[in-house]
């Protein structure tokens, strides 16, 4: 494995703001040569007359139209809170300690 190998990886982990050790760049570069191969070898294909894919599949978004609802009332809602305070749902602390 050319050292050129390593720096590679490593210059692109600096791009992708990833820290990675020399060690792991060595276990990772014979991976990334590999990929890079592959995409060598997609980048050669004759794609003449291929029409662009544009999505996965030939769906599209269904749509409706934009309209408001009135919503729902402030007791319906507080009616499923565990306890609730000045109108605000009341639950307890998850981070950074009790109350």
């Amino acid at each position: 494995m050319a050292e050129s190998d390593i720096e590679l990886v490593q210059r692109t982990a600096r791009l992708a703001r990833l820290e990675i050790s020399g060690e792991r760049a060595r276990a990772l570069a014979p991976q990334f040569a590999r990929i890079l191969e592959a995409l060598e070898v997609i980048g050669k294909l004759d794609l003449e007359g291929v029409e662009p894919m544009l999505g996965a599949t030939e769906l599209e978004d269904v749509v409706r139209p934009d309209s408001p609802r009135p919503g729902l009332e402030v007791e319906d809602l507080m009616a499923g809170a565990p306890r609730d305070e000045d109108g605000f749902y009341r639950v307890p602390r998850v981070v950074g300690g009790d109350s």
